[in-house]
């Protein structure tokens, strides 16, 4: 059987795991009610750069209208974290009163599965958010979930995680990814 029979290698001539299915400038831009339209139920939201900057504890006013906003579509939402500090997710998730979880080694699945369990929804039930195509969007589509990348919300300063930055940016060019809104 040729390899251009397989579905996942259809995929990866157009980008496949590392192409979200929306570019977005940030969450606040995002059609909630599109989403529902499309059978989505849940989301999986990143935190770090995602709804908030990753040095900071105090939340968005902004985002708590959000996570509002989404809840009155009837969307269910968890926040997962690469992040290891633990306290500082929990804090997160609690004031927005909904789930999350620290230390998810995306892209493996763990941390999705967890999540998707706990909403109890499918994974073509379920839009995975966040700010970087090799964590957020490789583990969504891995999954089949629907992948949302957004820019991240503050400019990357950590000496570390730069390098990061400039393979993601480099990969959104390569992939003439465009934001949709």
């Amino acid at each position: 059987m040729a390899l251009e029979n397989f579905d996942y290698y259809k995929e990866e001539k157009k980008g496949g795991f590392i192409r979200p299915k929306e570019y977005v400038s940030s969450i606040f831009t995002i059609d909630i009610d599109d989403l529902v339209k499309k059978g989505i139920k849940a989301l999986i939201v990143d935190i770090d750069d995602t709804i908030m900057p990753r040095s900071e504890y105090k939340i968005p006013f902004a985002v708590y209208s959000w996570v509002e906003k989404v809840k009155e579509k009837g969307l269910k939402i968890f926040l997962v974290s690469n992040g290891s500090r633990v306290p500082r997710t929990d804090y997160i998730s609690k004031s927005l009163g909904i789930n999350g979880m620290a230390l998810s080694f995306k892209p493996l699945p763990f941390a999705f599965k967890k999540a998707m369990n706990a909403m109890d929804v499918a994974p073509e039930e379920t839009a995975v958010i966040g700010d970087q195509i090799l964590t957020d969007v490789i583990g969504g589509n891995l999954l089949g979930a629907y992948t949302i990348l957004v820019k991240p919300v503050a400019k990357e300063v950590s000496m570390i995680r730069m390098p990061m930055r400039f393979l993601e940016d480099s990969i959104i060019n390569s992939l003439d990814l465009e934001i949709n809104s």
